[in-house]
């Protein structure tokens, strides 16, 4: 199940990477990107067909809940300090991209359960997270879509597009 999962997600990120060739006609010919475009949709549609037919997803998907649970209840208490976008490591964002991390530790591998969740506060006014209230909603609106989920391909959509929006909103 999990190296499906893997699959899935590496022939989307070919996807992505051939559809920007498209924007370099002088090193890379039309005809041939087109092809490879098209056998990669194949393939892709292949496999999340593949991914939605696995419909016993009550463990990961209660996992995934009750990991996000946890951040939204964190999100919720009232703190003397803003939390720290960086978590005190080198990547600046952290904060935004730890609960994507855990959710696909979740779906891909580590079905032992929810990792604790620990959030770090700061005096450094430079490192404040500014749009805690947007982020808890997010976090709210993917819990709901993985209580409604039906099958692996739902799970897995639910992880990626958190992953894209994180990433166009927030980083």
């Amino acid at each position: 199940m999990v190296d499906i999962l893997y699959q899935l997600e590496k022939k989307l990120d070919s996807l992505e990477f051939t559809k920007s060739k498209l924007l370099y006609p002088q090193i890379f010919p039309i005809e041939d990107i087109e092809n490879e475009l098209l056998n990669l949709t194949d393939e892709i549609d292949d496999l999340k067909l593949r991914v939605a037919k696995i419909n016993i997803i009550a463990i990961p998907q209660d996992l995934m809940i009750r990991q996000l649970t946890e951040y939204i209840n964190i999100l919720e208490k009232d703190t003397n300090y803003p939390f720290s976008s960086s978590q005190g490591l080198k990547f600046k964002h952290y904060f935004y991209v730890k609960p994507v991390i855990d959710i696909k530790n979740i779906l891909f591998n580590d079905l032992k359960g929810i990792s604790g969740v620990n959030l770090n506060l700061t005096l450094n006014e430079l490192d404040y997270v500014r749009n805690k209230e947007e982020f808890k909603n997010l976090l709210k609106d993917k819990r709901a879509k993985l209580i409604e989920a039906k099958n692996m391909f739902d799970l897995y959509e639910v992880y990626s597009t958190l992953f894209i929006e994180i990433k166009r909103d927030f980083c």
